[in-house]
């Protein structure tokens, strides 16, 4: 069987499997490269060795990849060649024991509450747009939700609730919490999203054409205002995540509890923002200690 052949089993095995539409396009990015590779140097994919195997990463990090893109292009192949072990298509899982670069341990950015609390206030518009970007930065806040997440979300799930139920990842379900400022957004939002959606649309967060907002939309919509800050941020939609769970712990939240909010099912995915609080208090001892002051 052609491997192209095999690369479509396996994306239909993990639409069986639930898994989001953005990480089956992201396996499939990944194989696709891996493919492409082989056929430019005429190696059978099927028969690949060890030493191609470990050629190809080398390729990788010569193009420029950083490492944690060369470990989730390691990762999307050791789980192909595991499915294509699994139903006896090869013998032996040639990635599963290559070991993915070391990650460079950059703490995620964050936004401070003054930041935030600007960037809210530059949705001063009354229009339609204007309305609707506030609703959702207080909702990315308020949820601390992935960007599929968000846009994911119909109007019945949300509209007169405190508590959301969030389907993230692998469809797997948590609740998260609209607190009185999201809320009040959101009733904002109400009345002009009735103005341009159909009865039959569900979609909680919607375009001009009365659609239901894309990822992509998205994306453009919270970079609009990364030029308008005081202070020059890059904004994406995952930093609202970032924000969300370092505010929670400087504020006394438990790691467990954040780690619920978060859909995370690692602690330590969680743990790496106490880094980010612990580094906050260096910052503060060092400003207001008076002998590190002069050291």
């Amino acid at each position: 069987m052609m491997i192209e052949q095999l690369l479509e089993e396996y994306m239909l095995s993990l639409q069986i499997g639930s898994y989001s539409e953005h990480t089956i396009a992201a396996y499939r990015r990944d194989i696709e490269q891996w493919i492409a590779y082989n056929q430019l140097h005429q190696i059978d994919a099927l028969a690949t060795s060890k030493h191609e195997a470990s050629a190809y990463m080398i390729d990788l990090a010569r193009k420029g990849k950083d490492s944690s893109s060369i470990a989730r292009k390691l990762s999307s192949l050791k789980n192909f060649f595991r499915f294509l072990q699994e139903r006896s298509y090869i013998e032996d899982n040639i990635f599963q024991m290559m070991r993915a670069p070391k990650r460079k341990g950059r703490l995620p950015q964050y936004l401070t509450y003054e930041q935030f609390s600007e960037l809210v206030s530059l949705c001063t518009s009354d229009d339609f747009e204007g309305v609707r970007d506030r609703a959702i930065l207080e909702v990315l806040y308020s949820t601390g939700c992935r960007a599929q997440e968000l846009v994911d979300l119909d109007c019945k799930e949300v509209e007169g609730r405190t508590e959301v139920l969030i389907r993230g990842k692998g469809d797997k379900q948590r609740i998260v919490f609209l607190v009185d400022v999201a809320r009040q957004a959101l009733e904002n939002y109400y009345y002009k999203r009735k103005e341009l959606a159909s009865s039959s649309q569900p979609a909680l967060f919607i375009t001009l054409k009365g659609e239901r907002l894309s990822r992509r939309a998205l994306y453009y919509l919270i970079r609009k205002y990364e030029n308008k800050l005081a202070e020059r941020t890059r904004l994406t939609v995952h930093l609202f995540r970032h924000t969300f769970a370092t505010h929670l712990l400087d504020e006394g939240a438990n790691l467990r509890e954040v780690q619920e909010l978060l859909g995370h099912e690692q602690l330590s995915s969680t743990q790496i923002y106490t880094h980010v609080s612990v580094e906050r208090l260096k910052q503060a001892y060092r400003q207001a200690h008076p002998h590190a002051r002069r050291s």
